[in-house]
């Protein structure tokens, strides 16, 4: 009995869209009209992919979502923690990275003992003796003692700048660690079913959530195999005429994306499935295509 009432809204709808498009003059004689049923295109099981409490959860069956909106979030406060500790070592590192000080006193340091060695070696050129051998070979250690602090502070910042790096990766590796702790939608969709509920356990792979896709759908309908070959659809515009409530239609547009290589039939008479890719349209605030749903199919083949 319920296929019956299902085949005689598919005629009622068939012919109703018959009689509008033939009022309208759209419908041109190279074009044929099928009936259809809608299909999702897409449908997902968003999975968890660290382990922990599900912390939030922010929608329920049936909400509706945008691409990057936050659906879900497993707790992160460990995560929060190394990402802070991560900062603070890229900043302290990032300091001493850009320090010049310990550069400036060596060179500084170098200058004064060079000027202090050279004026005692002067005076023993002049006056042989005046000044102990040992006293000038001490300030000359002083002196190149400086040009090794020099040359220490420089190596320090290149280390500094290293570590640095070092903890700007730990910094991205915490940030990563964090966003894959929220459970993002994927795209334009709905919440079909919540399988998980705040304040469970999950574990990586979990199936949190099934989510559809619903900005576009296919629509599946057969064709006439005795009138049309495949290579004559590929391709081709097609407009799917949904029927509402109160007898309201809404015409969508969409093209044909794949043809069933697998005919239907065992005579002469067969008939093959062909699949069109629809954009949907939410006129009022809810997507007018819906998975499964009846509609009548307009194949524009002399486009």
């Amino acid at each position: 009995m319920e296929h019956d009432m299902t085949a005689t809204r598919m005629t009622a709808l068939s012919a109703a869209v018959l009689i509008a498009v033939a009022m309208a003059g759209s419908v041109r004689a190279a074009d044929f009209m099928a009936d259809g049923t809608a299909a999702y295109i897409q449908t997902i099981k968003i999975p968890a992919q660290e382990a922990g409490v599900l912390q939030e959860v922010n929608v329920r069956d049936g909400d509706r979502a945008q691409a990057g909106d936050l659906l879900a979030k497993i707790d992160d406060r460990q995560a929060q923690a190394a990402k802070k500790v991560a900062e603070v070592k890229l900043a302290a590192a990032e300091k001493r990275g850009n320090d010049t000080i310990e550069i400036r006193y060596a060179k500084a340091a170098g200058e004064v003992a060079w000027i202090d060695w050279d004026r005692d070696r002067q005076v023993n050129l002049a006056s042989a003796g005046t000044i102990p051998d040992i006293q000038i070979r001490q300030k000359e250690l002083v002196y190149r003692k400086s040009l090794l602090q020099h040359e220490k502070a420089l190596n320090d910042q290149v280390l500094a700048k290293m570590d640095a790096d070092v903890y700007r990766a730990e910094l991205e590796q915490a940030e990563l660690a964090l966003e894959r702790r929220e459970i993002r939608a994927p795209f334009d969709g709905e919440v079909k079913t919540l399988n998980i509920r705040q304040s469970e356990w999950v574990n990586p792979g979990d199936p949190i959530m099934e989510y559809v896709r619903l900005d576009n759908l296919y629509v599946d309908f057969n064709v006439d195999g005795e009138q049309y070959d495949p290579i004559d659809l590929e391709g081709l515009a097609v407009t799917v005429t949904v029927r509402l409530a109160r007898s309201e239609t809404v015409d969508l547009q969409g093209k044909i994306v794949s043809i069933d290589p697998t005919v239907q039939g065992l005579t002469q008479t067969f008939t093959y499935q062909v699949r069109a890719e629809v954009e949907n349209s939410k006129p009022r605030g809810f997507w007018v295509l819906r998975d499964n749903m009846p509609v009548v199919v307009t194949v524009h083949t002399g486009q």
